[in-house]
């Protein structure tokens, strides 16, 4: 308050005062020149600064003054100086924009990298192609099909298991992560595959399972013989209860379950997640991490573009599953314990993926290429928290995300009869589940849930593959898919019609011709190790290349249009992508150019739409709002014949089934426009 004394304040002491008072013996101290002798000239004395000797000088005296060589050399200094900040603080701007971090939550990454868009084929090795008459695809065979995958598009390869494995669980039971199965060929076969691959312009990404080995790994077979080697914490082992299994298997968020399985040679009970064949590697252990690590590290000197961690929601059981029971909150506060126990385990999760991202960043600088471009892609099942926090998580030392791409599944959770809503619910949550800019895959097709066409149903599969093609990011399409495979089915008789597992349902081969077999390998060899599909005479690629009309005609030109318009297809901004339902179930996706592409003065855009209703609809899309005008071309449509037609947005006549890309011309903007994604 003024006019109060503020008790922690004293005045500074007059240093003109001290050092007239100082002793004789102390050295001199810095004088203060007084004021009535300002407007001298010249040098100053030794010892004394001029603290005013400007004020009050005349033109000429300044101009002496300012041209001594010591004011010319002040200048020239401070102004290089000042330039050098300024040039630093550009330059670094333009690394931070370059990087685009998105583990440090910027707002946007304007430097794309090639998977951020890539357009993704999934192989399962067994049933993609059979190059030497056994019944089984392989690497080989995958070779003489490359030239498909070109021409359909494709600028990635997902490449299923192909490890050695004691065949108990389609190749997901590996007995050596450093070796391909006798059934799929040598590791020269697979060093051939990449570089045919990158021959291609295309990238090769392999599976790899880090969840579990088989129990007839060398590691298993060494952990299960005592708790005296360097193998007995490989896997996780307990003791029972009252001779029975540990208390608790406990659960993660896929309302999956851990079990036990006893072991006769050990005598303790030993954990797993999917087959009693496939025993859980213990990640708590620096040794398990360090293998894994050394496998990836081998495939990644064989050439590969990037790995697919599958299952890794499964890495890290929580801590409460070895706890006893006294240890495992009940009552009341179970839920939260519960919860502390998986956000425990998601922090651990995320570290050993950490590790991995750590490890393709170091390969790439020993290779002189620090670009980020070795794809990291990780399953983290329906772990919506999980794939948040390794989407966009700044983990350890890394400065970035520790994933290049989570995958995924919502859209797979889906079947007859569709919904709209819970489809664009789907969407938008994984949009916003990471910071704007950053990578998104999706995907309707997996080996591990039954295909599309049998799902959803031949119309809407097409209409749904059409969709993730529109959506921004990088879409996966599961072979197949792209002319509308379904499932095979179970039959009596023959080897060729004999299911022993499940998964070879959503596995059956490829349908490349109507002959025998489809195509997938000669008709005089062995039979198929699956059975082919039901519709292979009627749904392959021979005839479906010839229909203009057909499921695979549709999705090349789906695939050519994103290709020659790639711009729309980027890293969108939220005001570049919209996504909206109508009460009839049509799902419309609006797409602009980014406001800060090269593109910004086009007024081009685009708009998808899609009618998953069983019945036919027209909707009024027409908005000056939006900026959509009463008129547009088609571009693209499941039916051929509509192609380069005229429509009227306000009168949008779909068929069931029916998907469609128009291009038209913004309308101006309004006064006081607002984008619909604003807040009022």
């Amino acid at each position: 308050m003024e006019g109060t004394a503020n008790p922690s304040y004293s005045p500074e002491p007059d240093r003109y005062s001290a050092a007239l008072s100082a002793s004789p013996t102390s050295p001199r101290p810095r004088q203060r020149i007084p004021r009535s002798l300002s407007n001298r000239t010249g040098d100053a004395p030794d010892g004394i600064i001029y603290r005013s000797s400007w004020v009050g000088m005349n033109e000429d005296a300044v101009k002496v003054r300012s041209g001594h060589v010591f004011w010319r050399v002040f200048r020239l200094t401070s102004m290089g100086v000042i330039v050098a900040w300024w040039l630093a603080m550009f330059i670094a701007g333009i690394v931070v924009l370059a990087r685009g971090d998105a583990g440090q939550g910027s707002l946007c990454l304007t430097q794309e990298r090639w998977f951020d868009t890539a357009i993704g084929y999934q192989i399962v090795p067994a049933s993609f192609q059979d190059s030497d008459g056994d019944g089984y695809g392989d690497i080989k065979g995958i070779i003489s099909r490359l030239d498909y995958l070109e021409y359909l598009g494709v600028d990635a390869i997902w490449l299923g298991s192909i490890f050695q494995s004691a065949h108990a669980d389609l190749w997901r039971d590996v007995t050596d992560l450093t070796a391909v199965d006798e059934v799929f060929g040598t590791i020269q076969d697979f060093e051939n595959l990449v570089k045919a691959v990158h021959d291609k312009g295309m990238k090769l990404i392999l599976e790899f399972i880090p969840n579990h080995s088989s129990d007839q790994h060398p590691w298993f077979q060494e952990s299960r013989q005592g708790t005296d080697n360097e193998f007995r914490d490989y896997y996780i082992w307990a003791d029972g209860t009252n001779g029975g299994p540990p208390p608790s298997t406990g659960s993660n968020d896929n309302d999956g379950q851990w079990s036990w399985e006893y072991d006769s040679t050990r005598r303790q009970w030993y954990l797993y997640s999917f087959m009693t064949e496939e025993p859980d590697l213990n990640y708590r252990n620096p040794a398990v991490i360090g293998v894994i690590q050394d496998a990836l590290r081998f495939w990644l000197e064989k050439g590969v573009d990037g790995f697919y961690m599958r299952h890794v929601d499964r890495l890290m059981e929580p801590r409460m599953v070895t706890d006893s029971p006294a240890d495992t909150e009940q009552g009341d506060g179970a839920t939260s314990t519960v919860e502390s126990i998986n956000s425990e385990s998601r922090q651990e999760t995320l570290d050993v993926i950490a590790g991995w991202r750590h490890l393709l960043d170091e390969y790439e600088a020993s290779n002189d290429t620090h670009d980020n471009s070795k794809l990291l892609a990780i399953d983290t099942g329906k772990d919506l928290a999980l794939a948040t926090l390794v989407y966009s998580n700044k983990s350890g030392d890394l400065g970035h995300a520790a994933a290049s791409l989570p995958i995924n599944s919502m859209l797979l959770d889906m079947a007859s009869p569709l919904n709209g809503h819970e489809i664009r619910k789907a969407i938008e949550s994984w949009m916003t589940a990471g910071p704007v800019g950053s990578s998104r895959l999706w995907t309707v097709g997996s080996a591990d849930e039954s295909r599309s066409a049998s799902r959803y149903g031949e119309p809407f599969s097409r209409a749904m593959l059409f969709l993730v093609l529109m959506l921004p990011g990088s879409p996966l399409i599961y072979y197949g898919d792209e002319m509308g495979m379904t499932d095979a089915q179970k039959m009596n008789g023959s080897a060729a019609g004999m299911i022993r597992h499940d998964g070879e349902l959503t596995r059956s081969p490829m349908q490349w011709s109507p002959d025998v077999y489809a195509g997938f390998t000669d008709a005089s060899a062995a039979e198929p190790w699956t059975p082919v599909g039901l519709n292979a005479t009627k749904t392959n690629v021979e005839l479906q290349r010839r229909d203009n009309n057909s499921t695979l005609a549709f999705i090349e030109r789906t695939i050519q249009f994103r290709i020659n318009k790639s711009e729309f297809f980027g890293i969108d901004h939220p005001e570049s992508f919209r996504l909206q339902t109508t009460f009839n179930e049509v799902l419309a996706v609006t797409k602009e150019l980014p406001p800060e592409s090269d593109f910004e003065a086009s007024t081009q855009a685009l708009f998808a739409a899609v009618n998953i209703a069983k019945y036919e609809v027209t909707e009024d899309f027409e908005s000056r709002r939006e900026r959509i005008p009463s008129t547009g071309i088609v571009v693209v449509a499941t039916d051929a014949s509509r192609i380069g037609e005229s429509i009227n947005f306000a009168k949008l006549l779909l068929r069931s089934g029916e998907a469609i890309l128009i291009q038209y011309e913004l309308l101006p903007k309004p006064d006081g426009f607002r984008e619909p994604n604003e807040e009022e």
